[in-house]
């Protein structure tokens, strides 16, 4: 055996260790190693119908049910639907079989009998699975579905392939048909949930070198799919670092059809400097196998200036959604006031972003002014003005920054960048267009947190609108705009107006779906609160809260609340007057319905409501002193001391007490208890 030279073992020794990936913040290389992903097998749910007839695999596009109505019986071969969609994503996948499952239901029948095929098709190459040989019976019944299998031989499917299913029937016929009988083939939600189990390539994920910052290590991924942000945003992904679950949202940034999400990991203090696994789990959708991936890296704690602070700044301007939406937090107070004859409401809507909205937002704020900027990015609408590049290079929202985007937004640029950079509607959030307003006035605040981070952060809108007397005004109306991506999910509103002495909301109307709109009315001495509350607002919901305000006097509270009190007092003193020389027990008892019209006041029912429970609470008390009966002593009855005194004697056997009725002397008198006759001499 030939003998190795020292030289040459060195060389390979050397080699073998490279092989070790070892990062500190000065030598960590663009490179990245592939830590993931094979085929894996996961559902593409059936959605849409038609035109927009599509397949994903992402439970949160569940929602929309579609139904095919099959009437008549069919003898010749007809398609029944067909979804596809563009992968946007390649490689091999393995021999394998899919089962297409689709819910239905017979109508009027006692079942189907039908011949069924599914094809599938990947780019160039197509696949048939059959419903048996033969016709196949479907019977009636809940929970039912067709269920055909199909054999996929191993391919590869290209970036631009397209996958599509089709469904067809050669023959179909109803068993034991009544009139009308018919099926129902129905998709796309999750009670009703029509798939097809698939054996894939979906995405690839890639990891470049950590970063080691301090004790702070940011963990770059590259994702690449078809699908941009929602493969981060939509799915359940676990990282692990050295033992650590990294429960911190990551930092999206798009680069092409691919986004790189860095994780910061804070290493405890107690860590030494070594080698470190770092491992991924991504479930695409509940009850699907994970695509897994681990990577092993040489770390060394410490390294690095610390100028970070311990978060990841994105060079590249991070997106406002990864793809499953933000929290949105919405709090409107305000007063509705008399201004010189008119009604003048005063208010402030609040606006707080979370999430991916919130770093976008900190993101922007840290570069008005960057010409570095996509000509498409919403934040080349803003000027740099007083901004510097040092406060754009520090990493941190600065006062100036603040005051400068504050002062463009109520400059004329507000209602553009709420509806083109923030995808809401702004005239049905702000109660008006941005000409209505009589001044305007906008504030950033930061919330105590300055860095550019997922930290919350509130955009206050501070307005004052003259509003007609008498003609119902919309406060807020459905506000979060229809999008291909989800922008805005978990929005919560919360709302508070007052109005001043003199002025009422008069009326309050109300409308929502998908959503719960609760509301509060109430009326306080000499002004009126209006209070109302949703949560979990999406972009399907629908709410519309608006009141009638009027400078009326007869709807004010103070007025109301006047005519509630002296009409209950005038009734009960006209029904006091009216029941005199009379029993007034009853009336004395009718007198806490008075706290029936003090409820209604309150709970501010309508005026007119308002006024009838007073008037019969007043009439009531006056009724019932009408038909009170008289007392004993006003109509004539003695009382018992003015009666004479009449004289008994005692039954000497019985002892019975027996009145004399009579002065007649002597006299004989029968005994009241034992019959015996008592003889009376005196």
């Amino acid at each position: 055996m030939a003998k190795l030279s020292p030289t040459f073992v060195m060389l390979a020794l050397i080699l073998l260790a490279s092989t070790l990936p070892m990062v500190n913040s000065e030598s960590a290389s663009e490179e990245s190693t592939r830590m993931c992903c094979s085929a894996g097998g996961y559902d593409l749910h059936l959605i849409g119908r038609d035109s927009t007839a599509t397949l994903t695999p992402f439970d949160d596009e569940l929602g929309g049910e579609e139904r095919v109505l099959i009437e008549n019986a069919v003898t010749q071969l007809a398609e029944i639907h067909s979804w596809e969609y563009s992968p946007g994503w390649g490689g091999a996948y393995p021999d394998s079989t899919w089962q297409f499952s689709l819910p239905y239901e017979v109508n009027n029948a006692a079942g189907i009998e039908i011949n069924a095929t599914v094809e599938v098709s990947i780019g160039s190459r197509t696949y048939e699975g059959y419903s048996g040989p033969g016709n196949t019976y479907l019977p009636a019944g809940s929970s039912t579905t067709l269920e055909i299998p199909i054999n996929v031989e191993a391919g590869n499917m290209g970036g631009t392939d397209t996958v599509s299913v089709s469904l067809r029937v050669q023959t179909l016929v109803f068993s034991l048909p009544g009139s009308d009988a018919g099926v129902e083939f129905i998709w796309g939600t999750e009670d009703n949930h029509g798939f097809i189990s698939v054996e894939l390539p979906l995405l690839d994920i890639n990891m470049a070198a950590p970063v080691v910052e301090g004790r702070s290590v940011f963990l770059q991924m590259q994702f690449s799919s078809g699908f941009g942000t929602k493969m981060v945003g939509s799915t359940d992904i676990t990282l692990i670092a050295g033992g650590t679950t990294i429960s911190t949202m990551p930092v999206l940034e798009i680069q092409g059809q691919n986004v790189l999400a860095t994780w910061t990991w804070s290493v405890d203090s107690s860590l030494p400097d070594g080698t470190y696994s770092v491992n991924i789990s991504l479930v695409v959708q509940e009850g699907a196998e994970p695509f897994q991936g681990e990577l092993l890296w040489d770390l060394q704690f410490g390294v690095g200036d610390g100028g970070s602070g311990g978060v990841y700044y994105p060079n590249e301007e991070p997106p406002i959604t990864d793809g499953s939406g933000s929290r949105m937090d919405i709090f409107i107070t305000g007063e509705l006031s008399a201004d010189g004859g008119r009604l003048m409401l005063a208010r402030e809507t609040k606006v707080t972003f979370h999430d991916s909205a919130a770093l976008w937002l900190r993101w922007g704020l840290n570069n008005l002014g960057n010409t570095s900027l996509d000509t498409d990015s919403t934040w080349t609408m803003f000027v740099g003005g007083d901004v510097t590049d040092e406060m754009r290079n520090n990493h941190l929202i600065d006062e100036v920054e603040i005051r400068e985007i504050s002062q463009q937004l109520q400059s004329g640029r507000l209602m553009t960048f709420l509806d083109s950079g923030l995808f809401l509607e702004s005239e049905e959030l702000l109660g008006g267009r941005f000409s209505d307003f009589q001044t305007i006035e906008v504030q950033v605040e930061t919330h105590g947190e300055n860095r550019i981070m997922h930290s919350q952060i509130s955009i206050v809108i501070s307005t004052t609108q003259m509003i007609t007397d008498g003609e119902r005004y919309t406060l807020v109306r459905s506000f979060i705009k229809p999008q291909t991506l989800i922008y805005w999910d978990d929005v919560s509103l919360v709302v508070e107006i007052t109005s001043s002495a003199g002025t009422s909301f008069a009326k309050i109307f109300k409308d929502s779906s998908g959503v719960e709109l609760s509301t509060e009315h109430k009326r306080l001495g000499s002004s009126e609160s209006l209070q109302a509350t949703a949560e979990n607002i999406d972009v399907d919901s629908s709410l519309s809260l608006s009141f009638q305000p009027t400078t009326n006097p007869i709807y004010s509270p103070g007025v109301l609340l006047g005519i509630v009190a002296i009409g209950l007092l005038a009734a009960l003193i006209i029904s006091w007057r009216m029941s005199k020389n009379k029993s007034r027990l009853a009336l004395l008892l009718e007198v806490p319905l008075a706290i029936l019209a003090g409820f209604a006041y309150v709970l501010a029912y309508p005026m007119e409501t308002l006024v009838i429970i007073t008037g019969g609470t007043g009439g009531l008390w006056m009724i019932t002193a009408a038909i009170s009966p008289r007392r004993l002593d006003k109509i004539g009855v003695l009382d018992s001391d003015d009666l004479p005194e009449i004289p008994t004697i005692d039954c000497p056997k019985c002892s019975t007490s027996n009145p004399i009725t009579t002065s007649q002397r002597p006299t004989r008198i029968p005994c009241g208890g034992c019959g015996v006759i008592l003889k009376i001499v005196e």
